[in-house]
């Protein structure tokens, strides 16, 4: 039918009558709740509150930040409701310390004054988050002992959710984890959503037990949405190693220490916090994360303070390599060990069947060596 045609065409007056009544038997039937069922407007209403909340939030969100104080997973600075203020880790005092090392590599021989400005000029005509990333960060971080450990921009899309399932995967820019066979495949695939944030197609992809973070958000992004994504990726990074510490163990263990940083780099400041887990709040049945700020350093300040802060960021990954390589290598020791890892064992030291039903055999008590 041509479109002057469908202009002129008018419906005939018994047609409509029949279409107005079909749709208002229509209309009445989807207002009114079937009988025979339990369905009001109550539970209608509650799948509409359901639906609403399967949209994905983001630290962009304006209520990101209090959905995760809701969850107990609590930002630097925080103050409780009722006063003070979150305590921080039993071991900041051991991690200022790590941190403040001197670097061979950043002593003026190495470093001079001129790369100092270099960096400064770089800075200052570096403002997407790709360059930023490519750019700036190689120098903050220096060469690489172990270049397979690092790895980002990446989501975290195998991790278990870390609040109602609501929130967006965890995506730093950059992290520091350990290569995945360095954990026995036993441990490997009973804390597969909290250990290795990355799977694609069954297969693991990017460094497992990751607990040295970093946001570089660029100049068109909210500072203010990088310390929330920091705050969060943390918070999943410190969970999965809380949970290895936990392994085959009886009970879960609080010890009040931090094992994680988590760091932003944004307009020529580098931020670096602790996050560590605690106890449960009342009515919640998953631990609890506080963050603290350890220290800022302006780095596009003078070349000193570049020193400081590129110091501690290097020795903040040394740092956090010595806590997972500990924590992996008592996961190895206390865990059951699966027939695949037996290739990791000499023959004499092949473990003997327990006996016992429901008792997987033990790996040796031997000492593994520190990586």
């Amino acid at each position: 039918m041509s479109d002057t045609n469908a202009k002129q065409y008018h419906i005939p007056k018994h047609t409509r009558n029949e279409m107005n009544s079909q749709h208002s038997s229509t209309h009445r039937r989807l207002m009114e709740p079937k009988l025979g069922t339990k369905r009001s407007f109550q539970t209608l209403a509650q799948e509409s509150i359901t639906d609403s909340t399967s949209i994905a939030i983001g630290p962009h969100h304006p209520g990101f930040r209090q959905h995760l104080i809701d969850n107990n997973i609590l930002p630097p600075f925080y103050e409780y409701p009722t006063g003070g203020s979150p305590k921080p880790p039993q071991n900041m005092d051991e991690i200022r310390q790590a941190l403040e090392k001197p670097v061979k590599s950043l002593s003026p021989s190495a470093f001079s004054d001129r790369d100092f400005t270099e960096f400064v000029d770089l800075d200052a005509s570096t403002e997407d988050k790709r360059a930023i990333l490519s750019c700036l960060v190689p120098i903050i971080q220096g060469d690489a002992k172990d270049k397979k450990d690092v790895a980002g921009p990446i989501q975290f899309t195998n991790l278990k959710p870390l609040t109602d399932g609501r929130l967006v995967p965890g995506e730093p820019d950059f992290y520091c984890g350990s290569q995945p066979e360095l954990l026995y495949n036993t441990a490997r695939q009973l804390l597969n959503q909290y250990v290795q944030p990355s799977v694609q197609d069954g297969l693991v992809v990017a460094p497992i037990v990751p607990n040295f973070l970093l946001q570089a958000p660029g100049l068109d992004d909210s500072f203010q949405q990088a310390i929330r994504r920091a705050i969060y990726d943390g918070a999943l990074a410190a969970r999965g190693i809380h949970r290895l510490q936990s392994y085959m163990m009886s009970g879960v263990k609080y010890d009040s220490k931090a094992y994680t940083l988590s760091s932003v780099y944004c307009g020529g400041q580098l931020k670096m916090y602790t996050i560590h887990p605690i106890p449960p709040a009342k009515g919640h049945t998953e631990p609890g994360f506080v963050m603290t700020h350890i220290k800022t350093w302006l780095m596009t300040q003078d070349a000193d303070t570049f020193r400081q802060g590129a110091a501690a960021f290097r020795n903040g990954i040394e740092w956090a390599k010595r806590q997972r390589d500990e924590v992996i290598k008592k996961a190895n020791a206390n865990g059951p060990l699966d027939p695949r890892d037996l290739s990791d064992a000499s023959s004499d030291e092949m473990p003997q069947p327990s006996g016992m039903l429901g008792n997987p055999p033990r790996r040796p008590g031997r000492p593994v060596s520190d990586m």
